[in-house]
């Protein structure tokens, strides 16, 4: 679990522990640090993200209050994740946000419940989700990551529901995603336009539906050139950097390879310092296209050119189809894909001579 992670949870169970006491009030943040070993700037941003959700409210010069949410002032949907935020921060990140900002405009709270998985191994019946939704303080779900069949089909039968980039059962769920299948075609095109002939699509698992989805499209965009598609065109690195490195360096001395399309950005910043390493430098030697469009989390020695699989947009979309369920649309299931976008920067040039 995350130091902020640990912080929130912290925080959470303070704010239950003073309401079954009828304490409005938290601690002072000075207090706080001291019991809970941590800088007043971490604890400020903790407080500020547990306000966002609509937890409390600070009030300067006079301290942080528990709101009622048992009188609610407006709609309040809950934002699920199966796991801790910790790696793979910058892809939530990137849907939170485009989540925080649309709420905004809308006029409805959003409330974060992470270690779903965990909750309902421990309790499937009254954890602390299950306990805000008969509460009357939830009024539908949005889940960002993957997540147990099981645990889904509980929802589902409770609240309107929506999944984002995680298709379930279409036919019954609500899911938003992106056109992944569109995403590699889109990418081996951009490469193939600049002169690349030997390409390679990189992830860390096939296991994942869009790496999938993204290498079919990426082998579609090869056939449709007459060109082949064997085992150098697919490179699956792993997720430990040892091994990822290891097998970076073995593809590279067997296949005279120049562009490549990432599943997400953090490895295609992976596979930029990897290449430069190896001697071949980006742009110059060899293209790298990532994936994901994140607002950071990654340092790259060049800007990264990358595909927007439209994580945020996939928040608002969510937003807009649970607010609309409000007002009598209610969701049917249906995927729902979005289209791809080429985001052009300097990671990409024609091969070298």
């Amino acid at each position: 679990m995350s130091k902020s992670a640990a912080i929130r949870n912290s925080i959470y169970r303070l704010i239950d522990e003073s309401k079954s006491r009828q304490i409005s009030k938290l601690p002072a943040e000075r207090e706080l640090c001291t019991t809970m070993g941590v800088s007043r700037a971490t604890l400020a941003r903790v407080l500020s993200e547990v306000e966002r959700e609509g937890l409390i409210e600070r009030r300067q010069g006079s301290g942080t209050y528990i709101l009622d949410r048992a009188q609610p002032s407006g709609t309040c949907f809950a934002v699920l994740l199966r796991g801790v935020i910790h790696k793979s921060r910058p892809h939530f990140d990137t849907i939170t946000h485009g989540l925080s900002e649309h709420a905004a405009a809308l006029n409805v709270h959003l409330q974060i419940f992470e270690g779903i998985q965990s909750q309902f191994e421990a309790d499937p019946e009254h954890n602390r989700l299950c306990k805000s939704i008969d509460a009357g303080l939830i009024d539908g779900l949005i889940i960002i990551s993957r997540m147990p069949l099981d645990v889904i089909a509980r929802l589902y039968r409770r609240l309107p529901l929506v999944t984002v980039n995680n298709v379930v059962n279409p036919m019954e769920v609500t899911t938003i995603t992106c056109d992944y299948f569109r995403a590699g075609f889109l990418a081996a095109t951009h490469l193939l336009a600049r002169g690349h002939r030997h390409m390679t699509y990189v992830t860390n698992s096939m296991g994942h539906a869009e790496s999938v989805e993204n290498f079919s499209g990426f082998r579609s965009a090869l056939d449709a050139r007459g060109l082949p598609c064997g085992e150098a065109a697919l490179l699956v690195a792993g997720d430990n950097a040892d091994t990822i490195g290891n097998r970076v360096e073995a593809h590279l001395a067997r296949y005279p390879q120049t562009g490549f399309f990432v599943r997400f950005d953090i490895l295609a910043a992976q596979l930029i310092r990897l290449l430069n390493r190896s001697g071949r430098q980006v742009p110059r030697d060899a293209s790298v296209i990532g994936m994901g469009n994140y607002m950071g989390g990654y340092s790259s020695s060049v800007a990264l050119t990358t595909v927007d699989s439209r994580l945020g947009d996939m928040g608002r979309k969510a937003l807009d189809l649970l607010v609309e369920s409000r007002t009598g649309d209610a969701l049917h299931g249906g995927l729902h894909l979005l289209e791809p976008k080429l985001i052009e920067r300097e990671s990409v040039c024609p091969p070298s001579r």
